[in-house]
């Protein structure tokens, strides 16, 4: 969900801006979550353009709001944001990849304006930052899953918190007895080497040729 950043007559203006405040500095402080250092601006429609402040406001932009071809260059884009995210890559890697890939899709918008024209009209990421995944991991989280793989497939749980979730399934705590090849929880077992294959996989989510920092500088945003 998007809105623009234009007040409604509903809501007073100091509330909407406390709001969209609290919202952006917690969202700073979740899974390595940090700023830009200066929003990117998206073509949205006529109305405005879209602001990306960080990572994962361009992550809602990437998946929900990208109107051109999903290109090698978007693919990059989307999992250097998501690495940011998990505090695998810095920020400022993730921006110059999706300046690029914005750049080279014809996407990037300069501030406020729309075909030249200064807009009234920017929208915001709505989507709410993803939880703290420094919680403790228990049985309870892993219930629903029927095999490790499940867990890898899974785009609703971060690499880093799927990691941790593999790991405690793997512990000796659910070790069947008499047979150490084998984990058990909640009435599911699984064989131990399908959790540490499982964890391989979680670490080639993160595509390392993706993780080459920078962009030329005609491709840097102004």
């Amino acid at each position: 969900m998007t809105l623009p950043l234009n007040t409604p007559e509903w809501l007073p203006r100091s509330r909407l801006r406390r709001n969209r405040i609290a919202c952006f500095r917690r969202s700073e402080e979740v899974m390595g979550h940090r700023p830009f250092s200066k929003p990117v601006f998206l073509k949205m429609n006529h109305i405005g353009n879209f602001q990306a402040r960080s990572a994962w406001e361009a992550l809602e932009y990437l998946d929900l709001h990208w109107p051109e071809a999903r290109t090698a260059h978007f693919r990059r884009a989307r999992a250097l944001c998501q690495s940011a995210v998990d505090g695998h890559v810095d920020s400022e890697v993730a921006r110059s990849a999706l300046v690029d890939a914005a750049q080279r899709a014809g996407l990037l918008a300069t501030g406020w304006e729309v075909d030249g024209v200064r807009s009234n009209t920017v929208f915001i990421a709505t989507t709410p930052p993803p939880l703290d995944d420094d919680d403790e991991i228990t049985d309870i989280d892993l219930i629903g899953y029927n095999h490790p793989r499940e867990l890898v497939q899974d785009p609703a749980v971060a690499p880093s918190r799927k990691k941790r979730m593999l790991a405690f399934w793997g512990s000796d705590v659910h070790a069947v007895a008499g047979v150490p090849g084998f984990r058990c929880v909640r009435g599911v077992t699984v064989a131990l080497d399908d959790i540490r294959l499982a964890m391989a996989a979680v670490d080639d989510e993160i595509d390392p040729a993706a993780i080459r920092s920078g962009t030329s500088p005609r491709n840097q945003q102004v």
